[in-house]
């Protein structure tokens, strides 16, 4: 699976292996936070996409044994003595649906003051979500465009 990644509106070359990408890499941090899995009798479960997206970026799940008010979905980068961890707590998850043709979730990392909010959904969702932020590439459209086509032609 590709993942193309925009910095400062701009796209960087394509990715296939989600866990090369940097370790503060948001758009890592998203696909490692923004999916509709759980666990069930300590197995993964789960959309086929979002197990594929999850297991790609090397990060860890845990759930609490418990659910209350108190208690969130943890999600954890893997360990490094070179890179920091990070560590996300998931506060409120949108699930998909296809009218909002989008998915959100709202998580906190730990030891942070602030709530961050990740969504993933249609290219066309994304970029109505985007306009006029000035992160939306320029290329965008473009870039749109001929994924489509390679997909369509392959």
């Amino acid at each position: 699976m590709k993942q193309h990644r925009a910095s400062n509106a701009e796209f960087s070359s394509p990715e296939t292996t989600p866990s090369k990408l940097p370790v503060d890499s948001e758009l890592l941090h998203g696909m490692s936070v923004c999916h509709s899995l759980t666990i069930i009798s300590g197995e993964l479960a789960g959309d086929p996409l979002d197990l594929i997206m999850f297991r790609g970026t090397g990060w860890s799940i845990q759930q609490p044994e418990q659910y209350d008010n108190l208690q969130c979905t943890t999600v954890r980068s893997p360990s490094s003595p070179s890179a920091p961890d990070y560590e996300y707590g998931v506060v409120r998850d949108f699930p998909f649906a296809s009218a909002r043709q989008c998915q959100s979730v709202v998580v906190r990392r730990a030891e942070r003051d602030h709530f961050t909010v990740f969504c993933k959904g249609s290219p066309e969702k994304v970029a109505a979500l985007a306009e006029g932020t000035g992160t939306l590439p320029g290329d965008f459209r473009q870039t749109l465009e001929r994924s489509a086509h390679k997909t369509l032609v392959h």
